[in-house]
């Protein structure tokens, strides 16, 4: 057997399940999505299962892309709903499947990622505007799954038209827009190479903020190793979104404001109660519901 197949091997035997791809009893895990990468080292982030029974653990699973083979079986040896792997060259179809006890549950829908392969990057999405008079603030959400991001180009068009490049951020804000009627959209940057284009938005300058942004949707929370592990995703629409605050309580109380919306904390045992809200030019948004993870 080939050094490669005999290792596969060994993960899976370790594991304790088999490596069946059809296999779906009970319910999936949703939302796999790559939330990082750098060169080859690849964080994923999904949600648990919504009801059935409780994953103890979960296996990253990957196939080239369009084959059915399982490639890898890699234990995540935890509950926790991320993990960071290295993945070698290639282009790959990757789910991930919930365990419990040895036995599989359901596994997610599979994604596609291009990892120093001839691809363009995938275009950011979930564009948000916000005008306060003269000043415009945008943010979004990049795509890791494909090639890496150097930059991203904002296209202007409407009342006047630009590009304009920006560092590999999820947010930008500027100050004395010229009065107009404008409409905006991304694309991701390869080196010089630009990617697909996001969808357009309209935004009328100056601007009156209608609220605060919409709360994050989306949110996991889950503890595996004395980490404690959480994870959202930027609400879908309204308005800009430029941090977010997390609201905790349990063995630590306080606020802890940030920019990530994947992290993965080193905790002491104790019992934490987490919920997390959008902040913007135009305020804070409502909490999300409250999510509690024990670790031991």
């Amino acid at each position: 057997m080939p050094a490669g197949r005999l290792f596969v091997a060994m993960v899976v035997a370790l594991a304790g399940v088999a490596p069946a791809r059809g296999q779906t009893v009970g319910d999936a895990p949703t939302g796999l999505r790559v939330v990082h990468r750098v060169a080859n080292t690849v964080t994923f982030a999904w949600l648990a299962p919504s009801g059935g029974v409780t994953p103890t653990s979960y296996l990253l699973e990957g196939a080239a892309s369009g084959r059915a083979e399982v490639l890898a079986s890699v234990p995540t040896g935890g509950p926790a709903t991320q993990i960071t792997l290295t993945v070698p060259d290639g282009t790959f179809d990757v789910w991930v499947v919930a365990v419990a006890g040895g036995r599989r549950l359901g596994q997610s829908a599979p994604v596609r990622i291009y990892v120093n392969t001839l691809s363009f990057p995938a275009s950011p999405h979930t564009l948000l505007a916000s005008a306060v008079g003269d000043t415009v603030t945008l943010s979004w959400t990049n795509s890791w799954s494909a090639a890496t991001l150097t930059g991203v180009q904002l296209l202007v068009g409407g009342s006047a038209i630009a590009t304009l490049t920006l560092p590999v951020t999820e947010s930008f804000a500027v100050a004395g827009v010229p009065r107009g009627i404008y409409y905006l959209a991304q694309t991701a940057l390869n080196g010089g190479a630009p990617g697909g284009t996001s969808g357009t938005i309209q935004l009328n300058v100056p601007g009156t903020c209608l609220g605060p942004p919409n709360p994050p949707t989306a949110f996991s929370l889950s503890a595996q190793g004395g980490r404690v592990y959480l994870d959202w995703r930027s609400p879908a629409n309204g308005e800009a979104v430029t941090s977010y605050v997390l609201d905790v309580s349990g063995a630590f109380t306080g606020t802890v404001p940030t920019t990530s919306r994947s992290l993965a904390v080193p905790v002491w045992a104790g019992s934490y109660t987490v919920r997390v809200a959008s902040v913007g030019p135009c305020g804070t948004s409502a909490f999300t519901a409250p999510q509690t993870v024990v670790v031991p």
